[in-house]
C-alpha cells in the first residue's frame, strides 16, 4: 500500500497525528539505566518500553540515527531493533537520518535505510537536488515514503531558507515548490504523495504558506514541546479535515519522568499531545 495511504489509515484509525521521536541519550535515560553495561542494549530497552507506551496515542515513531550511532559500537544494531519492534507493535516507523548523497552513495543510504532496518519513510536533505533523492523516489514508488526538509524547526534556519531566489521567492518556498512537483507520481487513493515535507512546528506563518503549495503533501512537523512548537502552532500544517501532518516530539515526551515511571509519563505525555491537537484541530 503506498506510505500515504497507510498514514492516513493509521491516523484515521487511532484519531491521533502524533509522532514520538525516539532520540536517546544514555546520560539522560532514568538512573535504573545508570550502571548498564552496554549503553545501546540499555537505549534498546528503554526504546522498547516507551514505544509500548506510546503505541495506542501515536501512529509512527522517528528514531534518530545520530543518537543511536553516540551509543557505541552497537547503535546501529539498536537502531534496527528498535524500527523493527515499533513496527511489530502496529507502529510506522521514520529513519530520522537526513542522509542522502549522489548515485551509488544514495542508492546505498536508500537499502540501507528502507531495506536494511525496514523503515517505512526516511528524512533527506534537499540541497542537492532531485538526482540525489532519486534511489529514495523509487522505493516511494513501492510502499515507502520520504520527508524533505523545507523549512527546519531550528531558530537559524532562517539564515539559509528564508533568503530569496532570484523569482523573489524565499529558498523554503521554492524547496516545497520541488516537493510538489517531486510528489504528484507518488499520490495515493487518499489523495496524499508518499513526497512529504518537513515542516517546523515554530514557523506556523511559513507553514501557512507551504500548505497552501503543498495541498497533497504530508508534513512531518518536527519543533513540538521542548523546541517551543504547540498545538495552536501546529494548526497551520493541517488542511480542513484534519489531515496531512503529524506533528513530532521527543524531548518533551521520553524524558517526561526520569523515575521508574518514565514509561508511563512518556504514554501521558503522548496522550496529552494527542489531545491538545486534536482539540486545535476540532475534532
Amino acid at each position: 500500500m503506498n506510505f500515504a495511504d497507510q498514514l492516513v489509515k493509521e491516523i484515521e484509525r487511532k484519531d491521533s497525528r502524533v509522532c514520538v521521536g525516539l532520540d536517546p541519550v544514555f546520560e539522560k535515560l532514568p538512573k535504573q539505566y545508570s550502571g548498564a553495561d552496554d549503553p545501546a542494549e540499555a537505549a534498546f530497552d528503554f526504546n522498547r518500553k516507551v514505544i509500548d507506551a506510546v503505541k495506542d496515542y501515536c501512529v509512527i515513531v522517528k528514531p534518530s540515527l545520530p543518537f543511536h550511532l553516540a551509543l557505541g559500537e552497537g547503535g546501529w544494531v539498536c537502531f534496527g531493533k528498535t524500527i523493527r519492534y515499533a513496527k511489530s507493535k502496529g507502529l510506522l516507523t521514520i529513519a530520522d537520518a537526513k542522509a542522502n548523497d549522489l548515485g551509488n552513495t544514495a542508492a546505498a543510504y536508500a537499502n540501507a535505510f528502507y531495506s536494511d532496518v525496514g523503515a517505512d519513510a526516511i528524512t533527506a536533505n534537499v540541497f542537492m537536488g532531485s538526482d540525489s533523492l532519486k534511489p529514495f523516489f523509487d522505493y516511494c514508488a513501492k510502499d515507502k515514503g520520504i520527508f524533505v526538509l523545507v523549512k527546519t524547526s531550528n531558530p537559524s534556519s532562517s539564515e539559509f531558507q528564508d533568503l530569496k531566489a532570484e523569482n523573489g521567492k524565499h529558498f523554503y518556498e521554492v524547496f516545497a515548490k520541488a516537493v510538489a512537483n517531486w510528489g504528484e507520481r507518488f499520490v495515493g487513493s487518499e489523495g496524499f504523495s508518499s513526497v512529504g515535507a518537513v515542516v517546523g512546528a515554530t514557523f506556523p506563518e511559513q507553514a501557512k504558506k507551504i500548505r497552501r503549495e503543498l495541498k497533497n503533501c504530508f508534513f512531518l512537523v518536527p519543533g513540538y514541546g521542548a523546541q517551543g512548537g504547540d498545538a495552536n502552532g501546529v494548526k497551520n500544517c493541517f488542511n480542513e479535515e484534519g489531515l496531512g501532518a503529524i506533528v513530532s516530539a521527543s524531548r518533551s515526551v521520553l524524558y517526561a519522568s526520569g523515575g521508574k515511571d518514565f514509561a508511563q509519563a512518556a504514554g501521558s505525555a503522548a496522550k496529552k499531545m494527542q489531545d491538545e491537537i486534536n482539540a486545535v484541530l476540532g475534532l
